[in-house]
């Protein structure tokens, strides 16, 4: 006597969502690594997954089935993206990054100096003059703006001299040529002479508008006048030094 069967089709529909899924974890990482891009939908509930693969690069077929797009079906739960990968038939992959960068501030140092200056007198004249170096003057313009600036001295004081003569001194200063540490060469430029008292602005080198970012260093010959007799070999001068 023959038993009757019992049908089991319905069972066996049920677990073929589990199984794809499991068949899927192992076919993703091997398409991705020739080249292929896959991306998956998994739920955790009995609802049957959906699976759409491409293939990138020169050498994919044209009449591939795998480019055949997939129509999207409504998914409930989570969603695992693969992510792209491409391998080495010829996909590439480009990435992009953004970098923002601050503008900074506009600067000099030193922002004071004291210069020793020798006494001259000129053949033929009676006020004697004196003369020294200034030490070398660094402008930093992080701005970003180029707006340009001026570097500039300003005499605050001459050791050993009365608030007289001081009131009558004349401080001058010659320019070098600009040293470019960072920056376009030809952004700076000297002032060849330039004169003020004290307190005034004795202007040493600068950057035009539309220039002038980076760093900039730059000296100049001193002269100082000052008037009075019996004026000592050398005096010391207090600077003030800014940029603006």
């Amino acid at each position: 006597m023959r038993v009757p069967r019992t049908e089991t089709s319905v069972s066996r529909r049920r677990r073929r969502p589990a199984a794809l899924a499991a068949s899927l974890a192992l076919w993703v990482p091997l398409l991705a690594g020739a080249g292929w891009v896959a991306d998956a939908a998994t739920t955790a509930s009995a609802t049957p997954v959906l699976v759409s693969v491409t293939r990138t690069g020169p050498d994919a077929p044209a009449g591939d089935p795998a480019n055949a797009p997939t129509a999207p079906a409504p998914q409930a739960g989570t969603v695992v993206d693969a992510p792209v990968v491409s391998g080495g038939s010829g996909g590439s992959a480009q990435q992009t990054f953004g970098v923002s960068v601050l503008p900074g501030p506009l600067s000099v140092s030193p922002t004071t100096e004291s210069v020793s200056l020798t006494q001259f007198r000129a053949s033929g004249r009676g006020l004697p003059f004196y003369r020294g170096l200034l030490s070398p003057v660094t402008v930093v313009d992080a701005r970003g703006s180029l707006v340009g600036w001026r570097a500039s001295v300003s005499l605050q004081g001459v050791a050993g001299a009365t608030a007289g003569q001081l009131a009558h001194a004349l401080l001058c200063a010659s320019a070098h040529t600009p040293t470019v540490v960072a920056g376009n060469p030809g952004d700076a430029h000297r002032v060849p002479f330039s004169c003020a008292g004290v307190g005034g602005t004795v202007s040493v080198f600068f950057a035009p508008p539309q220039g002038g970012g980076g760093t900039f260093s730059d000296t100049a010959d001193l002269t100082l006048l000052l008037p009075g007799r019996s004026l000592p070999a050398q005096v010391t001068t207090s600077l003030a030094v800014s940029v603006h």
